[in-house]
């Protein structure tokens, strides 16, 4: 078989593709979701990940203050994170952690948030 014979074989089997799924497209019809937006108990609803997964993703373009040098760090991304009475705080490097963790009321002016939950 000669390659031009190979290449119109596969031109061939791409427009079988092609007018399959169009065929399938065209029998297919979405569900009607009520204007309230509530789902019929007797329908599968499919859920994809957990709030573990939204929240890491959530971190991840979230931007917080270092309490040390005042550098804007994105969780997902600091060098280091500590916990100070219920809060945690995120750092752009180890020395910042280490100057944090040693006394952080130093670095937490009152009323002032620098941290994410």
């Amino acid at each position: 078989m000669s390659g031009s014979e190979m290449a119109a074989g596969a031109m061939a089997l791409s427009s079988l593709s092609v007018v399959t799924n169009a065929d399938r497209l065209r029998r297919y019809t979405p569900s009607v979701i009520a204007a309230d937006g509530t789902v019929s108990v007797t329908e599968t609803v499919v859920e994809i990940g957990s709030d573990d997964q939204l929240e890491e993703t959530m971190s991840a373009h979230t931007t917080v203050t270092d309490p040390v040098c005042g550098m804007s760090v994105k969780p997902a991304h600091s060098a280091a994170s500590a916990e100070h009475e219920g809060s945690t705080y995120y750092f752009c490097s180890h020395g910042c952690h280490a100057a944090f963790t040693a006394d952080p009321s130093k670095h937490l002016p009152s009323g002032e948030h620098t941290h994410a939950h």
